[in-house]
């Protein structure tokens, strides 16, 4: 296995920054990190550069990364998955005239090249890539996520974050936005259209409290119903989650949806129609309806 001279881990989220520079590190003999807005970033490298965006947000230093690009020349790019993230690749990719490889959930270092596996048709199939060096790879959550140990980096600098040349930021507006800990929750209970209204929602957010789970739903419950912020939609456009427990109720098992929990540990479908496809991508299954079997699990666990 060849492992590439050098990787720069872009990193605007300090909770991936062990699970990034750790898988860098498989990947290149030598890893530098660009650390946008977070100290903590600067884990696991020869050196990090610390780019403070005052708040403007991690499009505010895609100028200082592109020149830490012309500067290390590196044969390997690597980012996580998120929103920012994703428009950091882009634009490195850009720079290194190439272009970003997304939702890769495995790596492997070739001879002048990366071997690459990634979700596609809507996580329902994998397909092999092999992309050439220079690469930009946004690691899939179960990189990104991954365990990892993080040492600190001996050398830190600081630096000036900047657009690039011919782009201007006229503005910045908060967004309001609910925290979820959907990406580090080990049982999540999922809540589909069986849910059907607001109160029953309250009920299922009991159950889940009662268990230790996170809460989430399928983006028709998010988007067309409103009854939990979109915050909580999982799916192949939503959150991809890999938590040990999964419990969906009253999901019918879209390809869609179950790209986001498919790396779950044990998947317990509940649901009144027995020929629902979440049947065929669960371990256990329960015919029913998903409110009678919350509160019947609820009163048992009381």
């Amino acid at each position: 296995m060849e492992k590439a001279k050098i990787c720069l881990a872009v990193i605007d989220d300090a909770g991936a920054a062990a699970p990034l520079t750790a898988l860098a590190g498989r990947l290149a003999g030598r890893v530098f990190v660009a650390a946008i807005d977070a100290p903590e970033a600067a884990v696991n490298a020869e050196k990090a550069w610390l780019i403070s965006t005052g708040g403007a947000g991690a499009a505010a230093a895609v100028g200082a990364v592109t020149r830490l690009l012309e500067e290390l020349a590196p044969e390997l790019v690597i980012t996580g998955a998120g929103r920012d993230s994703r428009m950091l690749a882009a634009h490195c990719a850009a720079a290194l005239r190439t272009s970003a490889l997304t939702d890769a959930d495995e790596l492997t270092p070739e001879p002048g090249a990366i071997a690459a596996r990634r979700l596609v048709y809507g996580g329902g199939a994998y397909k092999s890539v092999r992309a050439a060096y220079p690469a930009v790879i946004c690691a899939g959550p179960s990189l990104a996520g991954a365990a990892a140990e993080a040492a600190p980096c001996a050398v830190l600098e600081e630096i000036r974050a900047s657009l690039p040349e011919g782009m201007e930021l006229t503005g910045r507006a908060e967004k309001s936005v609910v925290k979820v800990g959907l990406g580090a929750a080990k049982i999540v209970l999922g809540l589909g259209r069986g849910v059907k209204d607001a109160a029953n929602v309250e009920r299922a957010a009991a159950f889940a409290a009662r268990i230790g789970a996170e809460l989430g739903c399928t983006r028709p419950v998010a988007e067309d119903e409103g009854l939990l912020p979109r915050e909580r939609y999982i799916g192949v456009s939503g959150a991809v989650i890999k938590p040990a427990l999964y419990i969906a109720a009253g999901i019918s098992g879209q390809i869609q949806h179950m790209a986001g929990v498919n790396s779950s540990g044990v998947i317990i479908a509940i649901n009144k129609d027995k020929q629902a496809a979440i049947f065929e991508n669960c371990d256990y299954g329960v015919v029913g309806d998903m409110m009678e079997v919350l509160d019947a699990l609820d009163e048992k666990l009381s």
